[in-house]
Formats: C-alpha cells, structure tokens, sequence
C-alpha cells in the first residue's frame, strides 16, 4: 500500500462501498416483505441505515482534494487522469448496462438514448454518483482555494451553514425552485447537481485542511459519535417506516435522512479511526479499497444477472435474498478484487520492463 493511502479513509472507502451494495442486493427483498411484520421492521431499519455513501463517498473526495491543498495543481493533469479513471470506465460501464437492458427488452436502444443517458446518467440509476462528482472536479480551484482559508472555526462553521442552505434551496429542492419561474418543465436531475451534496463536500475539505488534529479528536470521539448515529437512524428508520407503511405523510423525509447521513459519515470516520490500521493489515483489504470504484459500478450488473436466474427458478423469498447477496457481495467483490490484483500486477512489470 502506497504511503498517501491513509488506513482509516480506506477502511471507511471500503465501509461506505459496501452499504452501497447492501442497498441495491436488499431493495428488492425489502419492497416485497410483508409491512406489518416485525421482520420488516428490521430490514428496512437496516437499509435505510446504508443509504448514506455517497455522501460518504462526496466527503472522502473533499478530504483528499484539502489534503493535497498546499501543494501545486496541474489542472489539466488533474482533469485528464478523473476523466481517464473516472469518466471513461463510467461511460464503458454505462454502454454495457445500455447493451445488456436493450437484450432483454427494457429498453429501445438509440443512439440519442445512448448519449444522453450517459451525460446525464439515465440507464441506470446507481451511476448518477458518478456525474456529481465530476462536477467537483471540474472546480477543483474554487476548492482548493476554499480549503486554505479553514484556517478559524468560525468560518469553518459558517461555510457548512452556508453550504447546507444551498443544498436544500439550489440542490435537494432545486425542482421546486425551478418550477417556479418554468410551470412547464420539472427538473429531473436534483441527485445529480453537486450542489445536493455541497455540505458533505465542505466538511471534507474541513476535515482535509485541519486533517491530524480532527484525526485525533476522531480517535476520542467514539461514544458522543455513537450516541448521536444511533438516535439518527432510529429517528431515520421510524420515519421512513412512518412514510412506506402509509402511517404518515413525512414532508421532510429526505431531510431528516441528510442530518442522519451527517451523523452517519461522523460515526463512521471515528469506527474507521479506530479500526482502520487493524484492517487494512487483512491482505484483501488494500485489492477491495483499489477496486472500490470498479465494485461500485458492476454490482448492479450481477443483481441483473441473479435476478435473471432467479425468476424461472421461482425462488421463494429468503433464498432469493440470500443469492442476491451472494452475488452482490462474493462475486462482484471477487472478481473486481482480482482485476484490481492484475492490473497492480501489469502496471509494475511494465514499471520494471521501463527501468522506472
């Protein structure tokens, strides 16, 4: 493992990949289970419990741009190597999920429908993480320049303020904003503006620029943390079963989710603290948080391919939750860890055969 990965951000880079996949290999599983049942309950306090990695994923993104803040940018080198490791294999993914959906008659392949679902990331929903993010990217200076004034905790505080009203007026409810100037049109894109994401982003950046000092209050910090994750989710989880059972109309779910999503990335940046060095010492573990990204994009393409083996067989429903995790988990992760292990492999002979 190189030295600028550090031990806890890819603990917590592997912990947030894997609630990604518990999302999409539960989904089905949870829309189908019987409301009133104790079970139920469970499940979806447990699923609702996962849908806070991109946000992890944002946050991780601004720890590591405030990191390398002090040092010189070669924007273009910047862009080009995020287009070459991000965008490409998002739009190679995004060509074979439209190839796979089109075989099985989900949708009706076009060119125009090609391009626009891989600009605004319509073929399929899991990758729409992928267009925000890019948006950061392309401003990298803004953020940079941002992380070097975090210098005081007043305007640390202010910026995420800021930030998080931003959010909520131009991001999570820009639809709504837009509507009212267009009665005509609905903005369908909301989760894939960076401006969604904007607060999570800022407190990465915060985190980056004062980055030892927060580690080591992190360190102390697990049971204030704990306290505060755990009545977030339940609040989160009473909510939400609240809203899906049609007990109660919850207008500001999705608000209640972003303060749980908060508390969430808190939580688990002082879990991964703690346990990070411990983890990453597992041999695995350095392949899984390489091929993070490469699991982040495919899992789905094996939920299709289970999904497919499950209909004829007719499974009933705990076996099929069971090979979906199969699937979403051990083969996915398998099989993107040793892709990883290979190209780690090619790219040093290839580093040796050049005498670097």
């Amino acid at each position: 493992m190189t030295k600028s990965r550090r031990d806890e951000l890819s603990c917590l880079n592997i912990i947030f990949c894997l609630m990604v996949i518990f999302v999409h290999s539960a989904s089905v599983t949870v829309n189908a289970m019987d409301k009133t049942s104790a079970l139920y309950a469970l499940m979806l306090t447990l699923w609702r419990m996962c849908p806070c990695a991109v946000q992890g994923f944002i946050f991780l993104a601004g720890v590591k741009l405030a990191l390398s803040a002090g040092k010189p940018l070669d924007y273009p080198k910047y862009i080009l190597k995020r287009i070459l490791r991000v965008w490409v294999p998002y739009a190679l993914a995004s060509v074979v999920y439209f190839v796979y959906l089109a075989h099985i008659g989900y949708l009706t392949p076009s060119t125009e429908l090609l391009i626009r679902g891989i600009a605004f990331s319509e073929i399929t929903g899991h990758l729409y993480f992928v267009v925000a993010i890019m948006q950061f990217y392309l401003l990298a200076p803004l953020w940079r320049a941002v992380a070097r004034r975090f210098d005081r905790a007043e305007v640390v505080v202010g910026a995420l303020i800021v930030s998080y009203f931003i959010s909520q007026l131009l991001g999570y409810n820009l639809a709504d904003f837009l509507y009212l100037f267009n009665q005509s049109y609905v903005f369908p894109y909301c989760d894939r503006i960076f401006t969604t994401y904007l607060p999570f982003f800022v407190a990465g950046l915060a985190v980056g620029r004062s980055y030892e000092y927060i580690k080591s209050a992190a360190s102390r910090a697990l049971l204030p943390t704990s306290i505060v994750f755990a009545a977030a989710l339940f609040f989160d989880a009473l909510l939400g079963y609240f809203s899906s059972t049609g007990r109660a109309y919850v207008y500001w779910l999705e608000v209640a989710h972003t303060f749980y999503a908060i508390a969430a990335v808190c939580f688990l940046y002082t879990v991964s603290v703690r346990i990070g060095p411990w983890v990453m010492r597992i041999p695995v573990m350095k392949y899984i948080d390489r091929a993070s990204y490469s699991i982040y994009l495919w899992h789905p393409l094996a939920l299709y391919v289970c999904d497919r083996i499950i209909t004829p067989l007719n499974l009933s429903m705990k076996p099929a939750f069971a090979l979906r995790m199969l699937f979403g988990y051990v083969l996915t992760i398998a099989l993107c860890s040793l892709f990883s292990f290979g190209m780690g492999h090619l790219r040093t002979l290839i580093t040796t055969y050049r005498g670097e």
